[in-house]
């Protein structure tokens, strides 16, 4: 299953920003997690008990180009969370995930009250990605 959105121009969202989340799994289940109230930080994932070996990073234009991205956002609003990126175009998903700042990369994020979260990369055509990014969600405070 893949996961994107829509959005008028292909800048990075920003926080606050209002996209669209699809995806092509049947039905257009989001890939989605409920938290409460509290402050979080997303790390990469990648090696860590439970991630998704193979989703160390993720390819567009169906061709070789290969990025670390990931966009969280409020489902009720629809809203931008978090934007991450880290590292740069690579021309495969094993040096996108050999960067420095892709296996060091941490971000965090605070919600005021129990919310339905969406996970997607930052793309909206999905027919021609592969691979995917796994990501570790910690609470820093309750």
């Amino acid at each position: 299953m893949r996961y994107g959105f829509d959005y008028p121009t292909d800048p990075a969202p920003t926080l606050g920003q209002i996209v669209a989340p699809f995806s092509d799994a049947a039905g257009g289940a989001l890939n989605q997690l409920t938290l409460g109230p509290g402050t979080y930080t997303v790390s990469n994932a990648v090696g860590l008990a439970g991630a998704n070996p193979s989703f160390t990073a993720w390819r567009f234009n169906g061709g070789s180009n290969w990025v670390w991205s990931v966009v969280i956002v409020d489902d009720a609003t629809k809203g931008v969370v978090l934007y991450g990126e880290a590292g740069g175009i690579q021309s495969s998903q094993d040096a996108v995930a050999s960067q420095a700042a892709v296996q060091a990369f941490s971000a965090s994020f605070s919600l005021a009250t129990t919310t339905v979260l969406d996970f997607m990369i930052r793309d909206y055509y999905l027919a021609d990605n592969a691979g995917g990014v796994s990501v570790a969600i910690d609470e820093v405070t309750p």
